[in-house]
């Protein structure tokens, strides 16, 4: 008996220590791939940057921007302007205009934009080709939806104005994850994509790195209106080769909470924004979440020919390990992965987030929508470039 005691208590030890090291430091210890050719990359991006009029204005504006927030530890991150969400259930957004504003410490608005939301419930993407030749839908959370951004400023406005003959859309939601998607879309039937005018379609996930968490380990919590939205939101489990809804959050995640504390301490890393060593052992569930979607959109757009992406946000940590990227491929699903310092490498200092939320600037969201571009006109269709070992 006391055998088994000790042996017991090795094993919690053994897992709480996996969960308390720091990834960061594992993947230092371990080395990070550097991107293939990044410095002729970058330096073609950064010339191409130098060709956009006006964007040494705005490079100087987000800079100090970043600045202004630098040394202020007193701002208050709860003065961001409300959410777009119709209660009672945070999936849906009420079609309309909502005013974003930043706030400093006293109070006063020093950045704003405006978000609009069509009568789909998707946020609006101006100047749409009428008779468009090729439709792209890109879905995904707040980095695409533009958190902070005009509706000009998004990625999927910028790839429309760098393709005229494409009409794009964003079906984006705050705080999603691909579980959302596939639940809204396919199991419960109360979403749809957007009616798409041509017969050429390219859907694009633009993935970063707190999704798996919100798969798996429901890291929305701290980002939404209640507990309660968070616990209530679905949970997958794979299945004979699919993600079959399983329960909710509250019936797996609380009830093991319950059963043994060190779950917390996985859940803690996801909330404090860093890539959790144990969310490597999701690789393969969290592949076939897109192998499924991708067959729903399949399905959805039965007439006309699609291609499914996934495409993380070239920004920081945001890059996947190389064995999930080798699962999306052998699902078929196209990856265009840019490595997580490209953008830090084109981009100066404090131009590419906005300060406090955190959220790309329309600088880097411009960025993102070239390469995207330039990646899908050449038909690239896998680029796996710095994945992590």
């Amino acid at each position: 008996m006391r055998l088994f005691v000790i042996a017991i208590i090795i094993l919690l030890l053994s897992d709480m220590s996996l969960h308390l090291l720091s990834p960061r430091l594992i993947y230092s210890l371990r080395g990070l791939e550097t991107p293939e050719s990044c410095s002729q990359k970058c330096t073609e991006y950064r010339n191409w940057l130098t060709g956009v009029p006006a964007i040494t204005k705005q490079i100087k504006y987000w800079q100090s921007l970043s600045e202004e927030f630098k040394y202020d530890k007193l701002f208050d991150g709860s003065l961001i302007s409300p959410r777009l969400v119709n209660e009672p259930d945070t999936f849906f957004y009420k079609p309309g205009e909502v005013n974003f504003t930043l706030k400093n410490q006293d109070g006063d608005a020093i950045h704003s934009a405006k978000f609009h939301i069509n009568s789909d419930g998707w946020r609006a993407t101006p100047e749409q080709p009428p008779h468009p030749k090729r439709s792209v839908i890109f879905f995904g959370s707040s980095p695409l939806f533009g958190y902070g951004v005009n509706d000009n400023e998004t990625l999927p406005a910028y790839f429309s104005q760098f393709n005229k003959d494409t009409e794009a859309f964003n079906v984006s939601r705050l705080n999603a994850g691909p579980n959302d998607f596939l639940y809204y879309f396919r199991d419960l039937k109360l979403l749809s994509p957007p009616k798409a005018q041509s017969k050429e379609i390219s859907v694009v996930y633009i993935y970063n790195k707190t999704h798996p968490g919100r798969a798996f380990l429901s890291s929305s919590f701290a980002n939404i209106p209640s507990p309660t939205d968070s616990l209530n939101k679905p949970y997958y489990e794979l299945k004979d080769g699919h993600m079959v809804l399983k329960d909710t959050f509250y019936d797996h995640f609380v009830r093991r909470l319950l059963l043994t504390p060190f779950t917390y301490f996985a859940y803690a890393q996801v909330l404090d924004n860093e890539w959790p060593l144990n969310m490597r052992i999701y690789d393969k569930e969290f592949s076939v979440f897109f192998k499924d979607l991708k067959e729903y959109f399949e399905a959805f757009y039965t007439d006309a020919k699609v291609k499914f992406y996934f495409v993380p946000y070239p920004y920081r940590t945001h890059t996947p390990s190389c064995d999930l990227l080798q699962l999306l491929n052998q699902h078929g699903v196209a990856t265009l992965n840019f490595g997580d310092t490209l953008l830090d490498d084109v981009l100066p200092d404090g131009a590419g987030l906005i300060p406090v939320v955190v959220h790309p600037t329309p600088i880097a969201n411009m960025v993102a929508a070239k390469m995207i571009s330039d990646s899908m006109q050449k038909e690239v269709e896998q680029l796996n470039t710095g994945c992590r070992p």
